[in-house]
């Protein structure tokens, strides 16, 4: 039976260019779409609820001859560039597809499941699985709890081929087997001269009942094609293989990060040429690539395989059943939770909750009206929970806060004298008011925070200090008179004496001279310095340690100057400072050569010569 490729006509319709927008949604790291697209279609069609579902990626050469269509795709290619004469991007597209088919043999990546349903339905039936994949553009056919919701994930494949031509195999639980290409190119002239539409088939021409039909006896497949056990198989044609021998490292992480919650359960397996990926491998696996500093699943890994965890559950309003897993850790860990629902796909890494202390974890939806409801805030790459696509936006902002109130609760766990590691400062409201937590959903487009050796806290991520050179203080002139220069024995409003009084730019104009700046940095200042006041908030993070936090409503330069707060407001100026760290740059900071912009706020680690728990006030008292 002979198959070949057919375009439909366009008949009047919309002329389509290169640019396919599905397509275009996959392109870039297209390995990671491949892998998480191809699996979560997988693992939403187990063969039973206890099966264990296994994915094998491989390689192939495929001979030209026994691929069918080929020779009327590389027609279609060059009648497409013909076509779009002019265009530079389609010339180039077309160029390296003519040049990747051109061999004896063609580079295929095959994608297959196994332990699944296989794909059912007829040609053309709306509700059957088949139709839903391999015949239709923006449908998905699955339950409310499955993994997919739009039926665009399916584009992901193509994303992998120069041809973007990707054929489907299939053999369902009843025995039925299928089989079927599909190529999205561009609107060509077809050999009749006709217009096409983009997209064509390959398989059985001119039947009766459809003008490009698939094969649906396991005889009439292409050997190449053909499967023996239930499931379905993917084939990438002419696939860009950019990676050369190593391109399998690519799909090895991608499987380990992105899966690694359904592979933990056993659900999972991966076969990816030699490597395979299962329970057992998967922890020499998050070693293998923890060199990596962007490769973070193997603390969330910890927060499930780690013996001293902390294990939560508990129902939610609209979500049902949700477990929580925490485990602490030193200052590498990424102070962030791993969110993901029952097909144990991440979808992506919730931060900046409420802790003092660096940790890690792992959050479950574990209920089908849950997975249904979180699947529906979720865009077409599955990439975060955004409740403005829920019909009732209110109440789904409820929902993801309820989420964080209870992580943070949680947390506390993790934080038993996270009250007594606190120091207030006093009159920290008006300088610094509370902060409402960032929304779940907003949480996927937020910088990692750089490590450190302290927790979390409520506020601003901190920016590198910018240490800027500092002009040397003129001499002191002494004289006489009631304008002359003092001697820096006077009392008066400098940094060590006096009372804070700062007008709205949070600055203030000594009206003398102090002995000492109470934070080590001695000396005398000038009658122009100014002695700007900065927002502050300290936390005590050991006996003799602080976290401050600090920032500044004015541009300011110079000395900075911490003095300890007593509760009556009194500043003492016998502080004794032994060093300050920054602890975004990781670098020691002169108190000396201060700076800070407009707005920007700095995290310093402060050590003090004191156990006794302090309230911590800083200056810049410079130009």
């Amino acid at each position: 039976m002979a198959l070949d490729l057919y375009f439909p006509p366009l008949n009047g319709g919309v002329e389509q260019g290169l640019n396919h927008a599905g397509i275009e949604t996959f392109e870039g790291n297209f390995e990671r779409h491949i892998v998480r697209e191809c699996t979560q279609n997988a693992l939403d069609a187990p063969s039973s609820d206890e099966a264990q579902v296994r994915v094998e990626i491989r390689l192939r050469r495929i001979p030209a001859v026994q691929i069918p269509g080929l020779g009327a795709l590389r027609a279609a290619i060059q009648s497409s560039r013909e076509y779009w004469d002019g265009d530079e991007k389609t010339e180039a597209f077309c160029n390296k597809a003519l040049s990747w088919t051109q061999d004896a043999e063609i580079a295929v990546l095959e994608i297959s499941d196994y332990g699944t349903t296989g794909l059912v339905g007829a040609d053309g039936d709306r509700h059957g699985t088949w139709f839903g994949l391999v015949q239709s553009g923006g449908v998905s056919i699955k339950a409310g709890d499955a993994g997919g919701a739009y039926g665009i994930g399916k584009d992901a494949p193509f994303a992998g081929s120069f041809i973007r031509t990707v054929f489907y195999s299939s053999v369902n639980h009843t025995g039925e087997c299928a089989f079927q290409g599909v190529a999205k190119l561009m609107t060509h002239f077809d050999a009749a001269g006709r217009k096409t539409q983009p997209t064509g088939f390959i398989g059985i021409i001119g039947t009766a009942d459809a003008e490009c039909a698939s094969i649906r006896h396991v005889a009439d497949i292409p050997p190449p094609f053909r499967r023996d056990d239930t499931g379905t198989s993917l084939f990438v044609l002419a696939y860009r293989q950019l990676g050369g021998e190593t391109w399998t490292r690519e799909y090895i992480r991608e499987a380990v990060e992105n899966f690694w919650p359904a592979i933990h359960r056993g659900k999972l397996v991966f076969q990816i040429e030699d490597q395979r990926i299962d329970a057992a491998t998967l922890p020499s696996l998050m070693s293998r690539f923890s060199g990596d500093p962007e490769f973070i699943s193997r603390f969330y890994y910890r927060a499930v395989a780690n013996a001293s965890r902390l294990e939560r559950q508990i129902e939610l309003p609209n979500l049902g059943s949700c477990r929580l897993y925490l485990v602490p850790g030193d200052s590498t860990y990424p102070k962030k939770v791993c969110m993901t629902r029952q097909t144990g796909m991440v979808i992506y890494e919730a931060g900046r909750f409420r802790s003092y202390r660096p940790f890690a974890g792992l959050f479950v939806c574990e209920s089908t009206e849950g997975n249904a409801y979180l699947r529906h805030l979720e865009p077409p790459r599955h990439h975060k929970w955004d409740p403005t696509r829920a019909d009732n936006a209110v109440e789904a902002r409820r929902v993801l806060k309820s989420i964080r109130d209870w992580i943070n609760l949680s947390l506390r766990d993790l934080n038993p004298d996270e009250q007594a590691n606190e120091a207030d400062v006093p009159e920290l409201n008006r300088y610094l008011p509370d902060e409402e937590d960032e929304p779940l959903f907003e949480e996927s487009e937020i910088e990692t925070e750089p490590g450190g050796d302290v927790g979390i806290v409520t506020a601003p991520v901190a920016q590198a200090l910018m240490i800027q050179e500092v002009p040397p203080r003129p001499p002191v002139r002494k004289g006489s008179g009631p304008d002359a220069p003092r001697d820096g024995q006077e009392e008066g409003l400098g940094v060590g004496g006096g009372q804070i009084n700062p007008g709205p730019d949070e600055t203030e104009t000594p009206g003398g001279l102090s002995e000492t700046t109470g934070g080590g940095a001695t000396g005398p200042s000038t009658p122009n310095a100014t002695k700007t006041l900065l927002q502050t908030r300290a936390i005590k993070i050991a006996s003799n340690s602080y976290e401050l936090i600090i920032r500044s409503t004015a541009s300011c330069s110079g000395k900075l100057v911490l003095v300890s707060v007593g509760e009556d407001n009194r500043e003492d100026k016998d502080l004794s400072v032994n060093g300050v760290r920054d602890m975004a740059a990781d670098a020691e900071v002169s108190l000396d050569q201060f700076a800070l912009e407009p707005g920007q706020t700095a995290r310093l680690r402060v050590e003090i010569e004191s156990t006794v728990p302090l309230s911590l006030r800083a200056y810049c008292h410079g130009n």
